[in-house]
């Protein structure tokens, strides 16, 4: 794929994260009057998703690439290429006023990502990767370094979808968190993994989490050298569309601590 027509798809993205951003700074300011409902796997779901989902795939479906979104599928699988869309990362935090969301674009090739827009409207800050071409924020080159190199002085995300996903993995399956400093969880990805990539967090952990939420944030962090695997270190199937177990984004040293606190859970 030629440069021409990766810059014609970051356009794309660029516009469609526009149009998205604008209709949830929109909602955001008043969220009282927003309308609230449950989708049929008990995940709330708002006005504000719905019509960000729409601004964005009137956008990207010039492209006349298949769409798949948090919210909603669109066009024929008839080329390798798949934009991934999640209209607003953090629908819990944002009904209630919080600002840590997000809005989540990447196009996948295969297994490749090979784009990726993330962007935090509330403050303003717009991260964008090009694979092999690494990250900026705001236009400006992204360059940060790991906030520390030891798992137990580390700040960790974590992010679990629920009450009952929570019953599940409790207590064995969650105590690798005592040999972390703090834990922060943010009912988000974007939010999270933007946050590890700028050398604030030093690692987020996400269990039972789909492509669409993650794979735009992922690819900012292995652009910056961040690594991005599942729990037993192995790397994402970007192709596979369905619910991953565990993904783990993490600063190298940091990474591989927890990747072993892990596994020592499961033998």
């Amino acid at each position: 794929m030629d440069n021409n027509q990766i810059s014609k798809f970051l356009e794309f993205a660029e516009k469609a994260n526009e149009a998205g951003s604008e209709i949830l700074l929109k909602h955001f300011s008043n969220v009282r009057a927003l309308e609230k409902w449950k989708k049929s796997d008990d995940g709330l779901v708002t006005n504000a998703d719905i019509e960000s989902d729409n601004a964005i795939g009137t956008i990207l479906s010039q492209s006349k690439i298949r769409i798949l979104s948090e919210e909603s599928t669109s066009g024929l699988n008839e080329s390798n290429l798949t934009w991934l869309v999640d209209p607003l990362c953090g629908t819990m935090p944002f009904s209630t006023g919080m600002p840590h969301w997000g809005l989540n674009i990447a196009l996948r090739f295969d297994q490749r990502l090979l784009l990726s827009v993330v962007s935090l409207p509330y403050f303003s800050e717009i991260f964008v990767s090009i694979l092999g071409r690494g990250v900026t924020l705001n236009g400006e080159t992204l360059e940060c370094k790991t906030p520390t190199k030891n798992l137990s002085d580390g700040i960790i995300g974590l992010e679990i979808d629920g009450g009952e996903e929570w019953k599940k993995l409790l207590p064995k399956k969650l105590s690798w968190l005592t040999a972390v400093n703090q834990v922060n969880t943010f009912a988000s990805a974007a939010y999270p993994i933007t946050q590890v990539c700028q050398g604030r967090l030093a690692a987020v952990v996400f269990y039972g989490v789909e492509p669409v939420h993650i794979a735009a944030g992922a690819l900012l962090a292995t652009e910056l050298g961040l690594k991005v695997t599942d729990g037993r270190n192995n790397g994402i199937d970007w192709e596979n569309e369905k619910e991953n177990r565990v993904v783990v984004v993490g600063w190298p040293e940091v990474h591989n601590q927890l990747i072993t606190r892990m596994q020592s859970l499961t033998g």
